[in-house]
């Protein structure tokens, strides 16, 4: 049993060996690629900085414009919203005045109407009204001189047909 214990051991005192052996292969190899990565880091690291300073004077620069362009819509949109207040008080003025003008215009048609109304009654009264009795009195003095001159009766077949109608 000492020999099966020895072998064991021996055993795992060769595979720790290997074990670090690999351990230690990988420590180099991971040295190896540190090293590279130093010195690509190196090389890369100039350029990151120039770059992160064109971005930073980049981005200065953008802020200014940006508050720039900020600063002047805001001052478009103040002057729009004065303007849009002129305009609203034009409108409402110009509409006061279009109400005003058309309740005139209003006043003017009903009174223009009136007075048309009033002198075609006039005229109907005075002149027409006149022209109609004229003419029904010199009907009625046709009639008679009519009836004068011919002097005769109708005949009695008319005269019964005329009562007849009435009947």
């Amino acid at each position: 049993m000492d020999n099966r214990l020895l072998i064991l051991l021996t055993l795992a005192v060769g595979m720790i060996a290997v074990a670090l052996t690999v351990q230690a292969l990988v420590l180099y190899g991971m040295y190896r690629k540190s090293i590279d990565l130093h010195a690509k880091l190196n090389e890369f690291l100039p350029k990151a900085e120039a770059l992160l300073k064109t971005s930073e004077k980049s981005l200065h620069d953008t802020r200014q414009n940006i508050l720039e362009l900020t600063t002047n819509a805001n001052e478009i949109l103040r002057t729009a919203k004065g303007h849009m207040a002129r305009i609203d008080v034009a409108m409402t003025d110009a509409g006061n005045r279009a109400q005003v003008h058309m309740a005139k215009a209003e006043i003017v048609l009903d009174d223009t109407l009136n007075k048309v109304h009033s002198t075609v009654n006039t005229v109907h009264k005075g002149i027409l009204t006149p022209i109609r009795e004229v003419t029904g009195v010199a009907a009625g003095l046709r009639a008679a001189f009519s009836s004068f001159v011919t002097s005769q009766r109708p005949p009695v077949h008319s005269a019964t047909q005329d009562e007849e109608m009435f009947i």
